[in-house]
């Protein structure tokens, strides 16, 4: 949904966003699938790429697909 100026709406995704959608979370991926349809423009901060990485570094739950 377009912004009061008619620009897309921007949102910024936090690290449980984006784990919850690489779960399988509904919510989640339904809050980035906006950005597949166009309907928002999606961000991910370095923070959260950083978090992502550290966690995957240390998981002991490893799955390859």
């Amino acid at each position: 949904m377009p912004g009061k100026d008619g620009q897309k709406k921007q949102i910024l995704y936090d690290t449980t966003i984006v784990i919850g959608y690489l779960s399988g979370n509904k919510a989640c991926k339904d809050k980035i699938e906006k950005v597949r349809t166009g309907k928002t423009v999606g961000f991910i901060s370095v923070v959260t790429i950083f978090e992502l990485y550290v966690g995957a570094f240390l998981s002991k739950n490893v799955r390859i697909q």
